[in-house]
């Protein structure tokens, strides 16, 4: 089987449980995009919360961010593709969250925001279900977040929702799920994210693909989470680390090693590179 692009989530796939970037993992990508091979970052992170140390990699030029909602071109530094959520779910999501204790964080044109209440927790030390120094170095604070959603409810690419309680993350994604025009998904074990309707990373790919002329059974992607199922079932050959979710694993046509053992360096070297 010929792979002529991977696609790779970042957190928890690429990235360490500490959001670092093995010297493994980065000399097998680089060796990869020497041998021709197109890579592409699929991330549910904003761009401007890509890690340098992954957008400076040489060859990489196509990041689709938002789970989805956006693609970047570095090369042309510019959003290439853009589907924000349709007005009326953005309201809907607003009410479906109003006095409830969770940490809502939203995207928009590549900027990450969140409520300071949380900000502040993060910063204090106090935020435990979430990566704090992740929250503080890449969210921007805003004071009345309902408020802030409202006026940017034309704007916004993603919603995540966010909270250690599983019996409230499930009740609003049960409230979530029958709005009208969100896609909902989810990136990690505490939250629960929306985009608009035809925002995945799948699709997002396939129209990269389209720019390159590249056929979708030429590729492979590698992902651990739920808002990777789309990912996966646009590739040709569907990658899990072991550390993914079992509903993706169920997609995947090969299990790799966990992103803290090198799992997706080790897959490209297996069906791609050969070893480093």
């Amino acid at each position: 089987m010929i792979i002529r692009l991977v696609a790779l989530d970042l957190d928890g796939t690429t990235l360490r449980s500490d959001h670092s970037l093995s010297e493994r993992v980065r000399n097998t990508l680089e060796k990869a995009i020497e041998q021709g091979t197109e890579i592409v970052i699929a991330t549910g992170r904003t761009v401007t919360s890509v890690p340098g140390y992954i957008m400076d990699i040489p060859g990489i030029r196509y990041f689709i961010t938002s789970n989805g909602a956006q693609i970047y071109d570095k090369k042309l530094e510019r959003f290439i593709y853009s589907r924000c959520i349709e007005e009326d779910a953005v309201t809907a999501v607003i009410e479906a969250v109003r006095d409830k204790s969770v940490m809502v964080e939203v995207c928009s044109d590549g900027m990450a925001y969140t409520d300071s209440f949380y900000y502040n927790m993060a910063c204090e030390g106090k935020l435990t279900y979430r990566n704090q120094k992740y929250i503080v170095d890449t969210r921007i604070p805003v004071d009345g977040y309902l408020d802030f959603m409202y006026e940017k409810r034309n704007e916004l690419e993603n919603i995540s929702i966010s909270s250690d309680s599983p019996v409230l993350l499930d009740d609003i994604r049960r409230r979530l799920e029958v709005i009208p025009g969100l896609t909902v998904t989810s990136s990690f074990r505490y939250n629960v994210e929306a985009g608009g309707s035809d925002v995945s990373k799948g699709n997002a790919l396939i129209y990269v693909c389209g720019l390159l002329g590249i056929p979708m059974g030429e590729t492979m992607g590698i992902g651990d989470s739920g808002n990777d199922v789309a990912l996966l079932r646009a590739c040709g050959l569907k990658i899990a680390v072991a550390n993914a979710v079992s509903e993706l694993k169920q997609e995947a046509d090969y299990i790799t090693e966990s992103n803290n053992d090198d799992g997706a360096a080790l897959a490209i070297e297996e069906f791609v590179t050969g070893k480093c």
